[in-house]
């Protein structure tokens, strides 16, 4: 890659291999998925170690999800009821649009 390139740039450019982009959106997805999880957990006013005893999992498993991490749909599932968190709100990478 030549030197000064800028990300944005770069990023674009690998965005026309369909492979890079099926991951790039996988990625995103989770990621987006996360903060949405992390938001809705402090909102409720929770630390991980609360959320964690509350749904039964080791708080590294919260924190692995709130990073963007992968997880099951019964793990997400229970999450979401947990934080009260509406089907509409995007915790579920599959939720996410792939980007442009």
């Amino acid at each position: 890659m030549p030197k000064n390139v800028k990300f944005d740039d770069d990023l674009k450019e690998r965005l026309k291999d369909p492979e890079f982009k099926k991951a790039f959106d996988r990625i995103s997805a989770r990621l987006e998925a996360g903060v949405a999880i992390f938001d809705a957990r402090k909102k409720a006013g929770l630390t991980r170690s609360e959320l964690a005893h509350k749904v039964h999992m080791p708080v590294e498993a919260i924190r692995r999800i709130e990073d963007g991490g992968s997880t099951s749909d019964r793990i997400r599932t229970k999450i979401k009821k947990t934080l009260n968190i509406k089907s509409t709100e995007r915790t579920d990478p599959d939720d996410v649009k792939p980007s442009k």
